[in-house]
């Protein structure tokens, strides 16, 4: 090695030649510093877009999401208030129809009073006293099953 070198002492061009490779890797990597600078900053950016692009799309579905359970929620309370509605037409119905039988015995009762036949009258008061409290039965089962309905629909909304 000391003649291929033309030295005497090996270990001094050793160290001169580590050297030299010393300084060459440093001048290179500084001058590659700007290469690497800007191949990082442009590897942020593309990470940066894509974790951009990625919340974008979730937004997107987050909002059908959000749009689906909206709609499902008002169609829901409208089958849910007409429901009601049909319930209370229904609880409502048979009062309805008691009332008008209820105008039927007083316009009779209205015109037995001007009977002069009392023992006419009386009888008729009693069929009139048992079909009022026929009626009223009737009534109160029809409304206690009517009004069960309701109490469901009113549940529902609840």
């Amino acid at each position: 090695m000391q003649t291929a070198l033309q030295e005497n002492s090996p270990s001094k061009a050793t160290d001169e030649m580590g050297q030299n490779l010393g300084k060459g890797l440093e001048q290179g990597m500084k001058t590659a510093e700007e290469g690497v600078k800007t191949a990082g900053q442009s590897l942020g950016e593309a990470a940066l877009k894509g974790i951009e692009e990625a919340l974008k799309k979730v937004d997107d579905v987050l909002k059908k999401i959000s749009t689906s359970l909206t709609t499902l929620v008002e169609a829901e309370a409208w089958t849910t208030l007409n429901t009601l509605l049909t319930a209370l037409n229904e609880a409502f119905a048979p009062i309805l129809e008691d009332a008008k039988v209820f105008e039927t015995m007083k316009t009779k009762i209205d015109e037995l009073a001007a009977d002069e036949n009392w023992n006419v009258i009386k009888g008729h008061l009693e069929e009139i006293n048992a079909k009022l409290v026929e009626l009223k039965s009737n009534s109160e089962i029809k409304i206690n099953i009517k009004m069960t309905g309701v109490e469901e629909a009113i549940s529902k909304l609840a």
